[in-house]
């Protein structure tokens, strides 16, 4: 319930700086990298009448919680490795840039900031449970490529990539 919140929240904000900027706002939705853990993205974003813009996103859902995890290495030696995955959610800021290549198509690059909660991940041969072999959990930069369209009515239609949120699309409206 509090994630619906907060999205409805960052959606009644972005609407408002929109209406009263002339601006483009739009959601996208994806899908994390498998070989991350997966999990199902969202970003809100925003583009006023300059080329600059800015997303608020998350990854949530991931295939690891950090209940499932034990906070601790295996504590013996029969184990399978099962590489660096996130754990929980992921959420983050990206600044957008917006180039002018048409009035109606505009590729754009994004960098960003988003919590990285990545831990490298073993299960035990002996119990199947899964354990903390080293954790990086911290702040990682992020890098977003996309390109969004705009029809003569308003609505915004794109495709993008994000390091942290994988492939994208989004659907939005210029108010």
């Amino acid at each position: 319930m509090k994630f619906k919140n907060t999205i409805a929240s960052f959606a009644v904000v972005l609407t408002t700086f929109s209406t009263a900027a002339n601006a483009d706002t739009w959601v996208a939705i994806g899908k994390g990298p498998k070989s991350e853990g997966g999990g199902t993205s969202l970003a809100i974003g925003f583009k006023g009448t300059s080329n600059w813009g800015f997303a608020l996103g998350g990854v949530f859902n991931s295939e690891y919680s950090s209940s499932d995890v034990l906070n601790y290495p295996v504590p013996h030696t029969n184990y399978t490795l099962l590489g660096e995955k996130r754990v929980d959610n992921s959420l983050g800021f990206d600044a957008l840039y917006f180039f002018d290549a048409s009035e109606t198509v505009k590729p754009y690059v994004g960098l960003g900031l988003y919590t990285n909660n990545k831990k490298t991940l073993a299960r035990s041969n002996s119990t199947g449970w899964i354990y903390t072999q080293n954790d990086s959990s911290g702040v990682v930069a992020s890098g977003e490529v996309g390109l969004q369209a705009k029809t003569s009515s308003g609505l915004v239609f794109g495709i993008g990539f994000h390091s942290v949120r994988g492939a994208n699309l989004s659907i939005g409206k210029q108010f």
